[in-house]
């Protein structure tokens, strides 16, 4: 299997589980992160819909990379920082994931692994991923 096979089978996976619509009973979106759709919201755990919202970007932002024609090594490490990023709204059950995927592209940034060594984990914990997510956000709209 080659480089860019294994990138869009992982990238595919991770878009599956990204690639929910976080939406309130109107159908409209739900709030940002850092925003609240309540005027007295407390301090506390993230709610599901900044979890939700954080991986329709995430997914935007492997939609992208997967596309291009040559991943360079900063792209790379672009992608693991954002996957370190949601991991800060991420619940409990993604998060070996998420950092599973994110070592998994640092690595490859820094030259310690390929696509095809680290790809098979990383499509594993983006598929376990979107399990999670179909519960945490429902199915994708």
């Amino acid at each position: 299997m080659n480089r860019r096979t294994l990138c869009a089978i992982a990238l595919t996976a991770l878009v599956a589980a990204g690639g929910t619509a976080c939406s309130d009973d109107k159908g409209t979106s739900a709030a940002t992160p850092g925003t609240s759709s309540s005027p007295a919201a407390a301090p506390g755990p993230a709610a599901p819909g900044d979890y939700c919202q954080s991986m329709v970007q995430l997914s935007r932002s492997t939609r992208e990379l997967g596309s291009k024609s040559d991943i360079t090594p900063a792209d790379y490490a672009k992608t693991a920082d954002q996957f370190d990023q949601v991991k800060a709204v991420a619940p409990a059950e993604v998060t070996g994931d998420l950092d599973k995927i994110s070592a998994g592209y640092r690595a490859i940034s820094k030259g310690q692994a390929t696509i095809e060594t680290v790809g098979p984990d990383i499509a594993q914990a983006s598929l376990h991923m979107t399990q999670v997510n179909m519960e945490k956000c429902g199915p994708p709209r």
